[in-house]
């Protein structure tokens, strides 16, 4: 992680103004201690900047993508049909979808899928879940909502990334 020197998001409702310093260990840290609630609701306009230091300064803004809101399925459970998974769409860029299936002796397995927000749903297929570890095991599927915007510095041909998202879960245990 680079060090541009003080950040400033601005704009979201849950916490208006929120400033943020580098520290080489831990990334950025917020410079006052901020109450616990979201940083945004959704759907509101954050504004991003920094003053610049060992990284240009520059300054952008991007609309937060909305709540992420899992419509199934209701219980997570890994099916010889496959796992559709759907939410309600949204503008965000994407959503990934990870698929996390663990053994009690250690052994675990990781599926990381990336989808458009518009099509509002994502079919793990049942010929990748035949693969997966069988029972007794744990699941668990998170889905986070992206919502990311390209932003120009002060020198031609370079920029940063600005990022804001919104993550579910779902967690379940199969004996059998």
């Amino acid at each position: 992680m680079i060090d541009a020197g003080h950040l400033r998001i601005k704009g979201g409702t849950g916490i208006r103004d929120v400033e943020l310093a580098f520290d080489k260990q831990a990334g950025y840290l917020p410079v006052t201690e901020l109450p616990h609630h979201e940083l945004f609701a959704g759907g509101e306009r954050l504004t991003i900047e920094t003053d610049g230091h060992a990284a240009l300064p520059f300054a952008g803004s991007l609309e937060a993508p909305t709540r992420l809101e899992i419509t199934a399925p209701a219980k997570l459970s890994l099916t010889q049909t496959g796992l559709t998974v759907r939410w309600k769409p949204d503008h965000a860029e994407r959503v990934k979808l990870a698929l996390v299936v663990s053994k009690r002796d250690g052994r675990w397995v990781v599926v990381r899928c990336k989808a458009a927000d518009a099509a509002g749903q994502f079919t793990f297929p049942a010929e990748l879940l035949a693969g997966l570890p069988e029972p007794p095991r744990d699941l668990q599927l998170e889905v986070t909502r992206n919502q990311m915007v390209r932003v120009a510095t002060a020198v031609e041909g370079t920029g940063v990334i600005l990022h804001a998202s919104f993550a579910s879960k779902l967690d379940a245990h199969e004996e059998r």
